[in-house]
C-alpha cells in the first residue's frame, strides 16, 4: 500500500530543496519521465521542465498568486491553489462570499491567506494575478471560480497589458488585503474572524480609501474639463 504521507513529505521537501543535484534526484524519484505538473501559474511537461519550474521559485524570486472574486467553490481550482501553496507559493485571496478553500492547514495551505471585504458597496469585480520570475500577469474576468461559471457558461478573462492599469488593479488588491475595518479573515477551521487594527496600526478601509481616491481624481479633472469647454 502506498504511504501517502511519505509521498506528501517528499513532495514538499522537493520544492524546498536548494541543491540543484539533490532537487533533480528528488524530481526523478517522484515523477515519471513523461510526468507533468500544473498549477495556476505553471505548466511543466517532463522531468526537466518540472525541475526548472521548481528552481524558478526561490526566496530570491518568490512566486505569488493574488485574486479577487465573489466565490471560490470549484474543486479543481482549490486543489490547484493547494498545490501552489505546498510548492511555497504565496497565495492571497479576497473572496467576498462563499469560500470552500481552507487556508492555514499545515502542509497543505499554510501559504494561503483569505479575506472578505464587506462594506457599504456591493463588490462584484474579479481580478486574477500571477507573479513568477519577476513577471506579473493580470486578468480581469466575468467568472468566479465556481463550476456553474467554469463548466456551464461561456465566460471571459481579459489580460491587462497596460502597466498603469496593472498597477491600479494591484493597488486595489493590496488595499483589500490591508483592510482592517471592513474585512474578515478565514481560519483553517472554516470560521471567519473580524479584523481590527492592532496596537500602533493605522485603520485601513479599502472602500473608503477608493472612494476618497476617485473623489480627488474627479475634483482634479473638473478644472481641465471646464477649460476645454470654455475653449
Amino acid at each position: 500500500m502506498t504511504d501517502y504521507q511519505t509521498l506528501i513529505d517528499r513532495y514538499i521537501a522537493t520544492w524546498n530543496e536548494t541543491d540543484p543535484l539533490a532537487r533533480r534526484a528528488a524530481v526523478d524519484g517522484l515523477w515519471a519521465e513523461d510526468g507533468s505538473y500544473t498549477d495556476p501559474i505553471a505548466v511543466a511537461e517532463g522531468r526537466a521542465a518540472i525541475d526548472a519550474t521548481i528552481a524558478a521559485h526561490s526566496p530570491e524570486s518568490p512566486a505569488r498568486i493574488a485574486m479577487k472574486m465573489n466565490a471560490l467553490v470549484d474543486g479543481h481550482c482549490i486543489r490547484a491553489l493547494y498545490r501552489a501553496s505546498m510548492a511555497g507559493v504565496r497565495v492571497d485571496l479576497n473572496v467576498r462570499g462563499i469560500c470552500c478553500l481552507r487556508p492555514g492547514v499545515p502542509g497543505i495551505s499554510e501559504n494561503i491567506h483569505v479575506v472578505s471585504v464587506v462594506g457599504r458597496l456591493l463588490e462584484h469585480s474579479r481580478v486574477y494575478t500571477f507573479e513568477r520570475n519577476g513577471e506579473r500577469t493580470v486578468y480581469i474576468a466575468s467568472a468566479d471560480l465556481m463550476p456553474r461559471n467554469l463548466d456551464h457558461r461561456v465566460e471571459l478573462a481579459a489580460p491587462i497589458d497596460s502597466p498603469e492599469l496593472r498597477a491600479e488593479l494591484m493597488d486595489t488588491l493590496e488595499r483589500a488585503f490591508a483592510d482592517n475595518q471592513s474585512s474578515w479573515e478565514l481560519g483553517e477551521q472554516g470560521a471567519w474572524r473580524r479584523r481590527s487594527p492592532g496596537p500602533g496600526e493605522r485603520p485601513r478601509n479599502m472602500q473608503l480609501e477608493l472612494m476618497e481616491l476617485h473623489a480627488r481624481r474627479a475634483a482634479e479633472a473638473r478644472p481641465a474639463e471646464h477649460e476645454a469647454t470654455s475653449d
